[in-house]
């Protein structure tokens, strides 16, 4: 056979391939595990501080009211406000008092209830102190004798609706009127005498219902202070966000009905000669 034989390859080169491949290999595969990381971070769903927002909020009492059931705040109404026809807004709903002399309102949601509102009252006088109960008709009629036990303790009296329906404020005029109605009605027939108040349930206000409360002589009543003792948080939340928020001038909401009100009552105990402390004085609305 003629011609030249092909040249041999260094037995150095050969050794070398073997291990860029490996190198080649490797890079790939790190290159491919970053690409799936970054596609998978960017599906995966947020955690982290909002659950933990979602998870403390489990207890809340209702949820956020819609656009047609927006609490009105102070300052004006919201944009629904006013009547067809150019009629003159409602007023809002009262939410501080004059703050001369360190005065605060306590108000009580919810009641009367027999295993709550009579400690509630025994705490008042020892104090020698009066308060708001916004009751609800159902229970008025039921415990007639504790809704003159509070006006015999020189208190006030509201009317939070029949039965206590947060969303009162999205039914009809009627349907408004007649729960108005049935409330005072209650309380009349234990008292003889018509609430000077209306609060409604959570908060829930809309010029339906300040209206309906102002046609049938209430003052519509809010709150600057809410320690959410109705969600029993424990006796030193209730006391720790009440003295921290209320100042002269405020209104607190508490509660002593429609559930166990233990943590309220023990807290009431011990707020009371604390406002003193603070030259905060609770007087009658």
């Amino acid at each position: 056979m003629s011609g030249r034989l092909p040249s041999r390859v260094p037995s150095s080169t050969v050794r070398r391939r073997p291990l860029l491949l490996i190198v080649v290999v490797l890079m790939a595969t790190v290159l491919a595990g970053n690409l799936m990381a970054v596609s998978a971070s960017s599906r995966r769903p947020a955690h982290g501080p909002a659950k933990a927002r979602a998870a403390a909020t489990g207890h809340a009492r209702l949820a956020a009211p819609t656009e047609s059931a927006r609490p009105v705040r102070p300052g004006g109404l919201s944009h629904q406000s006013g009547a067809a026809g150019g009629d003159a807004a409602p007023p809002a709903p009262m939410f501080t008092i004059g703050a001369g002399g360190g005065a605060v309102a306590l108000t009580f949601d919810d009641g009367p209830d027999p295993r709550f509102t009579p400690q509630v009252l025994a705490l008042l006088a020892t104090y020698h102190l009066h308060a708001t109960f916004c009751m609800v008709g159902i229970h008025a009629r039921e415990y007639p004798w504790l809704v003159r036990a509070v006006v015999a303790g020189g208190n006030s009296l509201c009317n939070h609706t029949y039965s206590h329906d947060e969303h009162l404020g999205r039914r009809t005029p009627a349907q408004i009127a007649a729960d108005l109605r049935d409330t005072d009605d209650a309380i009349v027939a234990a008292t003889g005498r018509r609430p000077r108040f209306f609060r409604a349930p959570a908060g829930n206000w809309t010029p339906t219902l300040i209206s309906a409360a102002g046609s049938d002589g209430m003052v519509p009543l809010g709150w600057s202070v809410d320690p959410r003792d109705w969600a029993r948080p424990g006796v030193p939340s209730i006391v720790g966000t009440t003295l921290a928020e209320l100042h002269p001038g405020g209104i607190l909401l508490m509660h002593d009905g429609f559930g166990h009100r233990e943590e309220s009552v023990a807290a009431l105990r011990l707020l009371l000669p604390a406002l003193a402390a603070r030259r905060m004085h609770p007087v009658p609305l």
